[in-house]
């Protein structure tokens, strides 16, 4: 006899398999949270000391408006600070990654200055980078700045006025488009009304016309005598259709009968033509055989 009760030994051991394995799972999840910790833990030192560094690197007049950005790994190689000084196009600063053998670690020095081109596309006008212009001094980046902040304020200036022109065609178009729906709105509310108007009308002289005749006996009369010669010629009307539509069947069958006889009559004429060229064949053949026969000397009557 078979049962689903799990036996108590296996039971137990199931049990104990299964606390091991969270217990397991927990020690695994502690130690991946703390791994996680410590590597936040040192990515967030390495950018402090990161922009520390950079700071004490750039002139104090420029070191507020530096922006590190921090990401999820350490720094490294070359990196790009940009430095937001109102009124001047940003100045990407570039930290470049050196090996310090007396600190037995990399340190970042300051390397040059790129102040980006400015870019005019349909919509928008963007910092570009990577058309930028180096430059080797902090004074030669600003003045540049200065410039290429003067430009971009003028692209803006010219983007702002197309876009108001743009809207102000655009404000025009839909206004001619409303004025057009409207009209065509209206047109088709007087067409609207001027079939209702009509069917009023109609509906009022057939009143009338009611009116005045139900009163008038012989004209009553005259009515019902003409729904009765509607009915009776309805009536033939459809018995002509009919008819109609049996002599259509019947001089279709009379083509196809017709037909049927031509077909047989060509037949019959093909096989006496056959027969008669048979005939003659068998002629020629007996005529021949009969020649032969006398001029082997058998005497044929």
């Amino acid at each position: 006899m078979t049962t689903n009760t799990i036996p108590e030994t296996i039971a137990a051991r199931i049990e104990r398999a299964s606390e091991e394995q969270r217990v397991k799972a927990e020690q695994e999840e502690r130690q991946r949270a703390e791994e996680q910790a410590q590597k936040q833990r040192l990515n967030d030192e390495a950018w402090a000391a990161f922009e520390a560094n950079a700071a004490a690197q750039i002139d104090p007049d420029v070191a507020p408006y530096l922006a590190v950005t921090k990401r999820d790994n350490r720094p490294y190689g070359n990196e790009y600070v940009n430095a937001y000084v109102p009124g001047l196009a940003p100045v990407q600063v570039v930290f470049a990654e050196q090996h310090n053998k007396q600190a037995g670690h990399s340190v970042f020095a300051l390397t040059r200055y790129i102040v980006p081109g400015v870019d005019v596309q349909a919509c928008e006008v963007a910092w570009n980078f990577r058309n930028g212009h180096e430059c080797d001094s902090l004074d030669e980046a600003l003045v540049s700045a200065k410039l290429r902040g003067l430009e971009y304020d003028e692209r803006m200036s010219e983007l702002e006025r197309v876009n108001q022109a743009r809207a102000e065609r655009a404000r025009e178009h839909e206004l001619r488009q409303a004025e057009h729906e409207q009209r065509q709105t209206d047109a088709e509310a007087r067409d609207e009304q001027k079939r209702e108007t009509e069917a009023v009308r109609q509906l009022r002289e057939e009143q009338l016309l009611l009116d005045m005749l139900k009163d008038d006996p012989v004209a009553v009369t005259l009515l019902k005598l003409f729904v009765d010669v509607q009915a009776e010629r309805e009536h033939w009307l459809a018995r002509i259709d009919g008819l109609e539509e049996a002599s259509a069947w019947a001089e279709s069958c009379h083509g196809e009968h017709l037909a049927r006889v031509h077909e047989e009559a060509k037949t019959s004429e093909r096989l006496a033509r056959e027969a008669d060229e048979r005939a003659r064949d068998l002629g020629s053949e007996l005529d021949e055989t009969k020649r032969k026969a006398r001029k082997a000397g058998v005497k044929i009557s």
